[in-house]
Formats: structure tokens, sequence, C-alpha cells
């Protein structure tokens, strides 16, 4: 990782979270990496990242908010989440839905979680899991 990350790496056994340097409170969040035999996953990305520190092989979004995904855009690994959460994490505009209906306060809405999250369309793909799923 580079040394002037902002964050604090905390190693837990084979999963480390990196603490935002403002203690993961928004806009700002907490990520978890987890170091599989196999793979390496990254959990919900938050906007602390400025790019992928560990080499992600993918990314899981617990849920869609846009604190959960606003450090995705650093990363290349397929993404996963939720069936229930799938659409609204690979689109910026389903995510919006489940706020707040088109008008005015969604256009208000639109504007803060582009500017403050750096949030785009969305990142397109995601690969939807069900209840269960193992990685």
């Amino acid at each position: 990782m580079e040394p002037d990350t902002p964050f604090t790496a905390c190693d837990y056994d084979g999963v480390t979270v990196l603490h935002a340097a403002n203690g993961g409170v928004v806009p700002y969040g907490n990520t978890v990496v987890v170091r599989g035999r196999d793979a390496v996953m990254v959990v919900d990305p938050s906007l602390a990242m400025h790019t992928d520190p560990v080499g992600a092989d993918l990314v899981m979004i617990s849920h869609a908010h846009e604190d959960h995904l606003a450090g995705l855009r650093h990363f290349t690994a397929d993404v996963h989440a939720h069936e229930a959460d799938a659409e609204a994490v690979g689109s910026l505009d389903a995510m919006l839905a489940q706020y707040v209906p088109p008008g005015p306060e969604r256009d208000r809405m639109e504007q803060e979680v582009r500017e403050v999250y750096g949030l785009d369309d969305g990142p397109g793909q995601v690969h939807a899991v069900r209840d269960g799923h193992v990685f």
C-alpha cells in the first residue's frame, strides 16, 4: 500500500479493515479486504480509496448506497452484489430510484451523489448472488 493512503489498515487473521482517516463517518466509509486461499475480495470500497491498494480479484458490494460504491471506480475486478441490490449497484439511476421519485429532489440528490461521491452512471455489469452464496 502507498505510504500516504487516507486510511489505516487493521489485520484480523486474513481479513483487513481499511479504516478511513475520519473513522469511516459519511461520506467516507471503511473497506474490508478478505484474503482467501485463491483470491482477494474487497467489500464496499469507500471514498477513501484512490487506487486498488490490494490487487482485488473481485469486489462485493454489501448494499446499494453511495458510500459503499464511492471507491468502486478504482477497481477493475468483477463486481458482485446480492440479487436484491444488483440492479441498484449497477446503475446510478436505479440506485436513486430507491430513494426518491423523479423530480427536483431527485435531481438535487443526483447532483450531490455525483459531486460528493464521484459516482457516475454505475459500473455496468454486476454479478448477482443469492442468499447462501460462498465465494
